[in-house]
């Protein structure tokens, strides 16, 4: 089951996302319809489900742009205030966005159902919206850091362990020191079978299980500069010895398939540069 959802995480992170959404629209609609007829204030029973589709919507969408903010403007100590203050204003494009967007869409539908849509006078509408919009931001925030420790609690992390050296440089290694739920231990780097960028992390691949590791992807080449790791694709980084075939695809690309049964993008750029490595 571990195994799985860090295969998989993205497309289930995805698709319980769109659950949520699709939740949130029904939930939040029907309250809604609820609570005009309880007021006796006539309401057409589309309408709340178009003003909560469009807003919905548009913030699973643009949960996308609060990751990226998250990625480029971390949240640490020493930077917190400073980062803070630009996230602070990543709220408030987020809430331009979402507004306009979702007025658009109002707008569209409506049109459609030979009816009018009016949002009223800007200032006061995004006043009013942005106070829900800075709330839901650091609320997708707050998801995103639990999310990733969720993550690494399962995968751990790694760090690199230079041959009797210590100091952060970028030198050949053989061991990575990988450190879950409290415990640490010591994985050989013949043991590795692939690295694959993501991100501001390179997600290594040993023993059938995945450690993220902060590293770019070309610092990491640099450091495996004179192993058996041969780059084969801008994302990719493969232990020759864990190579079981090389193949070529009905669309003409190329992949690498691993002992481990994983199956690795193969770049023409890189291909005969692999090739050699076994002459």
């Amino acid at each position: 089951m571990q195994t799985f959802f860090l295969h998989h995480r993205r497309a289930l992170l995805i698709g319980a996302l769109i659950v949520l959404t699709l939740i949130n629209v029904v939930v939040l609609a029907t309250s809604n319809v609820m609570d005009y007829e309880r007021n006796n204030i006539p309401i057409r029973t589309w309408e709340p489900f178009v003003w909560e589709a469009s807003s919905q919507i548009v913030i699973l969408l643009l949960i996308f742009f609060v990751i990226w903010c998250v990625e480029k403007f971390p949240l640490r100590y020493g930077k917190l205030w400073r980062h803070g203050a630009i996230h602070l204003g990543c709220s408030v494009f987020f809430s331009l966005i979402h507004i306009a967007a979702m007025v658009s869409i109002r707008e569209f539908v409506y049109k459609g159902m030979n009816s009018s849509y009016e949002f009223g006078p800007w200032v006061e509408g995004f006043v009013y919206e942005y106070r829900k919009d800075l709330q839901t931001y650091w609320m997708i925030v707050a998801g995103i850091y639990i999310y990733q420790y969720f993550v690494r609690q399962l995968q751990g992390e790694a760090s690199l362990l230079a041959a009797g050296d210590n100091e952060p440089v970028p030198e050949l290694v053989d061991k990575l020191l990988v450190k879950k739920k409290g415990k640490e231990f010591i994985i050989k780097l013949k043991d590795v079978t692939s690295i694959e960028a993501g991100g501001n992390y390179v997600y290594i691949q040993a023993n059938g299980k995945t450690y993220p590791l902060r590293e770019t992807m070309s610092r990491m080449q640099q450091r495996l500069e004179g192993s058996r790791f041969q780059r084969v694709h801008r994302s990719y980084l493969v232990n020759l010895d864990a190579i079981k075939h090389m193949e070529t695809l009905e669309s003409g690309e190329h992949q690498i398939v691993l002992n481990d049964g994983r199956e690795v993008p193969l770049s023409r750029r890189y291909r005969n540069t692999l090739k050699e490595s076994f002459v």
